[in-house]
């Protein structure tokens, strides 16, 4: 599976793979590593929100296209 340059988060920021450290994706507006403990709250909220309705058997976030997965 190829690796995306970029995604999409629910938070409306844009974060790019982290190419040095190759360890995932590191966001443009915050600078967090995305899933990281430094992300912001608000940020982790926003996730949190998809996840939860995806579990629920609703539609998650596409963070390829940067919209509710159809």
């Amino acid at each position: 599976m190829n690796t995306p340059n970029h995604i999409f988060l629910p938070c409306a920021a844009l974060a790019i793979f982290d190419t040095p450290s190759e360890m995932g994706y590191r966001c443009l507006q915050c600078g967090a590593m995305v899933g990281s403990i430094g992300q912001p709250d608000s940020c982790q909220q926003e996730a949190n929100k998809w996840k939860t309705l995806e579990a629920m058997g609703g539609k998650g976030w596409d963070y390829t296209l940067g919209q509710q997965k159809t």
